[in-house]
């Protein structure tokens, strides 16, 4: 019967449809998973390179850890090493990724992408020590990681 054929045609076409969306492949990410390190590249009133590392899986950018020199309580210069924050940052589907906020007492801003095994952006870290007293990078440094 007509009826019929067309169940059966309209069970072809979805079948088909299915499959060849199945059969698609998945958009690739620009980026790998895994650990980055690299230089963060500051000038307070002189030239210094600090570290920074931080690992991405799963479209997040975890484990955050930084040496970078601070100027504390208007005066006095500090190396700051951190151990790895608990922050989770999404990475987009492009590499990029943002974040503006506070862990605890401690101001951080991270922007950036990342391409392949290589990453590269902006941070800025400051915290206080003290009422009235504080540490703070000059400015956001660049950094850049090495594949």
């Amino acid at each position: 019967s007509t009826a019929m054929g067309i169940r059966r045609l309209t069970t072809i076409v979805a079948l088909a449809a299915a499959c060849s969306l199945a059969a698609a492949p998945a958009l690739a990410r620009p980026f790998a998973s895994g650990l980055y390190s690299g230089t963060v590249h500051q000038n307070i009133p002189h030239s210094y390179a600090g570290t920074i590392r931080f690992r991405i899986e799963r479209n997040k950018l975890t484990q955050l850890q930084f040496t970078v020199t601070m100027v504390c309580s208007k005066a006095l210069t500090a190396q700051v090493q951190s151990p790895a924050s608990k922050l989770k940052i999404d990475v987009n589907h492009a590499g990029g990724f943002s974040y503006a906020g506070s862990v605890g007492a401690t101001r951080v801003k991270l922007h950036g992408t990342v391409r392949g095994h290589r990453a590269q952006g902006t941070f800025f870290e400051s915290f206080q020590t003290a009422p009235g007293h504080s540490c703070s990078m000059v400015a956001p440094a660049p950094f850049q990681t090495h594949g």
